[in-house]
């Protein structure tokens, strides 16, 4: 009965020395972020929790919690991280990632999102096709859009890309084959947009052969909401 009573005894204290590590432990890694700056200056800066499009407003980010502060060593922070948050009227520049520091310049005026601040990204290559306005959904597609090619040849169509964005659309001439009035030309626009080098090695022999061939092959693009893109494609 003694051995019993030693055995329940033990066991206890176990149970609680091991109630106690687990509690150290929980209170160790809530406390592992303001232990990585101890000793050192630190400073709070806004980073995106979730995928930001372009164009959102400031005030939409904030009341759907995209944006969250936290602190991080001053030498681990870019000198142009955004301490302060500008107007909530203000719009995302261009579209922010998950997990990025935001940088002052990323939130801007509205009447400045346009084609004065596209660059080719990163990674990207600028390349066009001359399109017809039903095939570029007219003046709605404006630099800085983003849209999904489709491309159809030998009776199906397939999705080329699933989103893309437009650096540029400009004019570019009348189209009208060989014999036809001049009052049956039809006005056609070159649309530039930013292709992965694989994407415009697509793009390519797609344009031409829609060009070539027009009552065969076609090449037609669709206008995006923000954040979104088409299934299948590249």
């Amino acid at each position: 009965m003694r051995a019993n009573s030693k055995m329940i005894t033990a066991l206890a204290i176990s149970g609680v020395i091991a109630l106690a590590a687990g509690g150290a432990t929980v209170l160790y890694l809530n406390g592992a972020n303001e232990r990585s700056v101890r000793g050192q200056e630190a400073v709070r800066v806004w980073v995106a929790k979730s995928a930001i499009p372009r164009g959102t407003t400031l005030k939409s980010v904030k009341s759907s919690g995209a944006l969250v502060q936290e602190l991080v060593p001053v030498r681990a922070a870019p000198s142009s991280a955004l301490k302060d948050l500008p107007k909530v009227t203000e719009v995302a520049a261009s579209d922010i990632s998950a997990g990025e520091i935001l940088m002052m310049g990323r939130f801007v005026d509205e009447s400045a999102v346009g084609p004065q601040m596209l660059q080719v990204p990163a990674g990207k290559v600028a390349a066009a096709a001359t399109l017809k306005d039903f095939q570029r959904v007219g003046s709605f597609v404006k630099p800085g859009d983003f849209v999904a090619g489709y491309y159809f040849a030998a009776g199906k169509t397939t999705v080329l890309f699933s989103r893309v964005q437009v650096l540029g659309v400009g004019t570019a001439s009348e189209d009208g084959s060989a014999g036809t009035a001049k009052d049956d030309k039809v006005p056609t626009s070159v649309m530039t947009m930013a292709l992965s080098p694989t994407e415009a090695a697509s793009l390519v022999p797609a344009s031409n052969n829609a060009a070539a061939h027009p009552s065969d092959a076609a090449l037609q693009f669709a206008l995006l909401p923000a954040g979104e893109s088409v299934p299948g494609g590249k």
